[in-house]
């Protein structure tokens, strides 16, 4: 595979104008626009907000599929996992960046690892759905 860019898929060029006027795909495979999907059985509380959230946002903008729904399921639980781990620190405050190991040693918290892994898991998963900022300003650039 080369590398480089993902190529915008036609219908996120139609939606932005096709501002490079490159010849449109007719031919493109469209797998078939999910209606509103449930959120999987075992979200809750901040899952379930997120999913309402951006299934929402990706429907109104039809940009959500059937054959997408396990990415975002898993793009949702990244996001949960996130904001999880990162009300356990707050609640920690400052002294709980760091813990005492049972030899006595000082480390960062485990919690800040979780977080972080899975900040990038979210915004690696948002991006294919055009969810983050550079993601949105550079297909518009090169459609």
């Amino acid at each position: 595979m080369k590398p480089g860019t993902k190529p915008k898929p036609t219908r996120l060029k139609v939606l932005s104008g096709n501002p490079g006027r490159r010849p449109l795909n007719e031919n493109e495979p469209e797998p078939e626009l999910a209606n509103l999907p449930e959120p999987p059985e075992h979200f809750n509380g901040i899952a379930l907000a997120e999913w309402a959230r951006v299934t929402e946002q990706l429907m109104r903008t039809k940009a959500l599929t059937k054959v997408d729904l396990a990415v975002l399921e898993a793009g949702v639980s990244a996001f949960a996992r996130m904001r999880g781990a990162e009300l356990a620190l707050a609640k920690l405050g400052e002294r709980g960046m760091v813990i005492q190991t049972s030899k006595g040693n000082w480390t960062n918290n485990p919690l800040i690892g979780v977080a972080n892994k899975a900040a990038s898991q979210m915004a690696r998963i948002y991006a294919e759905f055009d969810m983050t900022p550079s993601s949105r300003i550079f297909t518009r650039r090169r459609s």
